[in-house]
């Protein structure tokens, strides 16, 4: 077996040895005195948070993670999944989290889209989500989420649910989350357009404790749209 001596650790760095135990006298010949260092990192984002978690990733197991920063950029779709239950808070004046200048309206992509199991929480709290283009937030079949003390604002893109969206089975708990002036809408003639803020798919459980609705909208060629805030 090889053991490993850690000399040495520091923000960037760290060392440490690599040896046979009992294996004279040619330890010396094996023995590896290693410098392993890394590009200094900056604060936590998002996108580097979850991507740690992966690394991490073990079933039945609990990851938290704090972020410190006021504001991260997605460039492109965020995706989650995985087998442990996950956790990622921000501070207490919140993190926003926008889309970068890649996005365009009509891309189709959610800015997050999250695939885990109901053995899998993602929860997430403090956050400010703000002018997805092509929908904000994506549970699909199964998933299930946990958002806190958080607020989806300004996104459009999408003829339902251009907030949330909840498809079959899917288990999203929302506690002290508002939703503000997001917009649902499709040119299409025959489209149906309903659920600025939330579309509920059937077969899909949402809780909904606190928080706020507020200017939500939806829109579609013929006029007939079907709930502004919450379609289900």
């Amino acid at each position: 077996k090889f053991y490993f001596n850690v000399i040495n650790a520091e923000d960037d760095k760290f060392i440490f040895d690599v040896f046979l135990k009992n294996q004279k006298p040619w330890s010396d010949i094996v023995y590896v005195n290693w410098h392993a260092t890394c590009p200094k990192r900056l604060d936590c984002t998002l996108r580097s948070a979850f991507v740690e978690m992966e690394h991490i990733n073990a079933k039945s197991q609990y990851v938290a993670v704090d972020i410190k920063i006021n504001h991260t950029t997605l460039d492109f779709p965020l995706a989650i999944s995985g087998t442990s239950a996950v956790k990622v808070s921000g501070p207490v004046e919140r993190v926003v989290v926008s889309q970068g200048v890649n996005w365009k309206e009509g891309m189709g992509s959610r800015m997050i889209e999250i695939s885990n199991s109901k053995d899998a929480t993602c929860a997430m709290s403090n956050f400010i989500f703000e002018r997805a283009l092509g929908g904000c937030i994506l549970l699909n079949n199964g998933a299930t989420f946990r958002l806190e003390n958080s607020i989806i604002q300004d996104c459009t893109g999408i003829s339902k649910g251009s907030a949330i969206t909840v498809r079959p089975n899917a288990v999203v708990t929302l506690v002290n989350v508002i939703f503000r002036n997001n917009h649902a809408k499709t040119a299409f003639l025959g489209g149906v357009a309903g659920g600025g803020a939330l579309f509920i798919s059937p077969g899909a459980e949402v809780s909904v404790s606190g928080g706020l609705f507020e200017h939500n909208s939806a829109s579609n060629t013929r006029g007939d749209t079907h709930g502004g805030a919450i379609l289900n």
